[in-house]
């Protein structure tokens, strides 16, 4: 890994009324130039929408220039 690459897991179980507010908080972040970021979300036995609602910022972070995956477990 070079210095500018940065890793983001997120563990989540029920998580649905405050994921939107984590992944709006760290899309927002300003990157250092040349990062090659990605950002794992990872639900974990949720029965609530907290997977839905993380897919759905995909595309906002593929713009921000992160590489992003829900891996339910």
């Amino acid at each position: 890994m070079s210095s500018t690459d940065l890793s983001v897991i997120i563990p989540a179980h029920q998580e649905e009324a405050r994921i939107d507010a984590c992944l709006g908080a760290l899309c927002a972040q300003a990157l250092p130039p040349g990062a090659q970021p990605e950002l794992l979300v990872v639900p974990n036995g949720c029965t609530d929408r907290t997977a839905e609602i993380a897919r759905a910022w995909t595309d906002r972070f593929k713009a921000a220039g992160w590489r992003m995956a829900v891996l339910e477990t």
